[in-house]
């Protein structure tokens, strides 16, 4: 006769639930932003390339009028340079792979880059409403310097219309290059990560106004406090509208009025 072996013990179930299973393979957990000390840090990098590639441009343009004579007074050709006209719209355009692709590549380890980066259309709506919201700023900053006595258009933008040697390099660069790559960073990358941060939408919008008006070095306390202005309102557009295509909009439309009038003041046309 064959034995028939005990069954070997078994653990009890409760009723009503089942094993745990394992997470399915591919979910990840939900992307999210760079938070607060990330996110100033690699602004601070991104300061730091838009710094070194605009002084890696300058000296080379000193070696080139050197090596070819074309400079004497070496102190006297940096500050020339600082403010030539052609020189800053070429460095402005050459800045954009570097620094758009730097900020595409920080959202990307994140999420993914259309939505870090708010690349999206605003609607129709949307955009009257800023554009009219622009047109009231730029008379009311103008009517302000005018009742200051400042001039309306600053001495280091006079300097560059007169150096620009080709113009449209000039307004490409200020009107074009800069925005896309300003905009994309400051009202791009930089908000996202301290709206997501406990600073909110309300320091997101004050901090990066701040840093972006601070980078215009070649402005006075003025110029500064016109520009930070200038920031807070694209920060505004920028969170009402969840787009930074419109900030970029405004921004160049910025540039070119004031560009306009640099044309206007220097020509003579008043």
């Amino acid at each position: 006769m064959s034995s028939i072996e005990p069954d070997a013990p078994q653990t009890a179930v409760p009723p009503n639930t089942s094993p745990a299973l394992p997470p399915p393979v591919g979910i990840r957990r939900p992307a999210r932003p760079w938070g607060f000390w990330a996110t100033l840090g690699w602004t601070a990098l991104w300061l730091a390339v838009l710094l070194g590639s605009g002084v890696a441009c300058f000296l080379m343009a000193m070696i080139v009028l050197g090596a070819t004579g074309a400079i004497g007074d070496v102190e006297q050709a940096a500050q020339d340079l600082a403010a030539n006209g052609l020189l800053l719209g070429i460095v402005a355009i050459g800045q954009v792979p570097i620094l758009v692709g730097l900020t595409a590549v920080l959202a990307k380890i994140r999420m993914p880059v259309r939505e870090y980066l708010a690349l999206r259309w605003p609607t129709y709506p949307q955009t009257f409403v800023a554009l009219g919201a622009l047109l009231v700023l730029l008379l009311g900053q103008d009517l302000l310097t005018w009742s200051l006595g400042r001039p309306i258009v600053a001495e280091f933008m006079r300097t560059a219309y007169r150096t620009a040697g080709f113009l449209p390099i000039l307004v490409l660069g200020v009107a074009v290059a800069a925005p896309v790559v300003e905009e994309v960073f400051f009202r791009g990358f930089m908000y996202k990560g301290l709206a997501a941060s406990k600073v909110g939408v309300i320091g997101a919008i004050l901090i990066t106004s701040l840093v972006w008006a601070a980078i215009h070095l070649q402005y006075d306390w003025y110029g500064k406090a016109t520009i930070l202005t200038a920031g807070l309102f694209l920060g505004l557009v920028r969170w009402r509208t969840k787009s930074v295509a419109l900030p970029i909009l405004l921004h160049g439309l910025m540039n070119a009025v004031a560009t306009v009038q640099v044309v206007v003041v220097a020509e003579g046309w008043r």
